[in-house]
């Protein structure tokens, strides 16, 4: 609610300057219209009691809002019927004190309850117009502020979807098990569907599992399986050795193995002749150890 009194209508300068000339004029004249015919109109005319109009509805005007200020600072949110209480009341006050003061000490004499009556009834009507302004006001930019917050965190997941996506694509596995195709697929031919399959494989995995928080270590291990087929070849042999004693009903973050294998394969020379092993093994029943030689 704070926020929304600070965006409200009515701290603009603009309406806390335009908006007491135009009220104070028209309170004026829907007087002279109550109290004389349209014809005496032009006889009953007074500037100096426009400026007095003007003058009362300024007042009025920032007691409404220091009213509603006050209100909120002190007595928190839910406080929409003691703010139009009490800025009525305020505003009533203050009415009575302009016009009772300005009929003794500027006409002279006293004020008429009938024409005191009707200053505070246009003015407590003013009022009440008033706050259900600012009160809905507060209300739309409520509103408004929770639609953007919300379209804020969509955007936010949108993103971190995309980078979750993006991540799961691994493009630069992609780039090499794409670039070994074409050269599968010149020299060959035969072969080059069994790395499709694998690195279809792969992906499936991967996709099939990105929403998922654990994954068995036996499923992770098939992947993996996949993964050193796929980036093994005749002149760079990758073997993967599990332990007898590794429990594969755990639980695992999914990928984890496979970014483990990957960064291993992209960091260390291996030849046929030398080939890369990957040992995996569980120590203290507790965690899972990977290790390359």
């Amino acid at each position: 609610w704070k926020r929304c009194m600070k965006r409200a209508f009515i701290h603009n300068p603009y309406f806390r300057i335009i908006s007491p000339l135009v009220h104070g004029v028209l309170v004026y004249f829907l007087i002279l219209l109550v109290n004389n015919r349209i014809q005496e109109i032009a006889e009953s005319f007074s500037n100096q009691e426009v400026y007095v109009c003007i003058a009362l509805s300024t007042l009025c005007l920032e007691t409404m809002r220091m009213g509603a200020i006050g209100t909120r600072k002190w007595m928190g949110r839910t406080v929409v019927i003691a703010q139009v209480l009490i800025s009525l009341l305020l505003v009533l006050t203050v009415v009575y004190a302009g016009i009772a003061g300005y009929y003794r000490w500027v006409e002279h004499f006293s004020v008429t309850w009938s024409e005191l009556q009707m200053f505070m009834l246009v003015y407590g009507f003013t009022t009440l117009l008033y706050q259900v302004l600012l009160i809905s006001n507060e209300l739309l930019i409520r509103e408004n502020t929770r639609q953007l917050q919300t379209e804020e965190r969509l955007r936010e997941k949108v993103e971190a979807d995309f980078i979750g996506f993006r991540h799961d694509i691994n493009p630069g596995l992609l780039y090499g098990s794409l670039e070994k195709l074409l050269l599968l697929l010149h020299r060959h031919p035969d072969r080059a569907e069994e790395q499709v399959d694998l690195l279809a494989g792969i992906y499936r995995y991967q996709l099939m599992n990105r929403n998922r928080e654990l994954v068995t270590l036996e499923e992770e291990l098939a992947a993996a399986e996949l993964l050193r087929q796929l980036l093994g070849t005749d002149t760079a042999r990758i073997e993967l050795a599990c332990s007898n004693d590794l429990n594969r009903k755990s639980y695992v973050v999914p990928g984890a193995v496979l970014a483990a294998m990957d960064a291993m394969v992209r960091n260390t020379l291996f030849t046929a002749d030398a080939p890369l092993s990957i040992d995996l093994y569980q120590e203290d029943d507790e965690y899972f150890v990977m290790h390359h030689r």
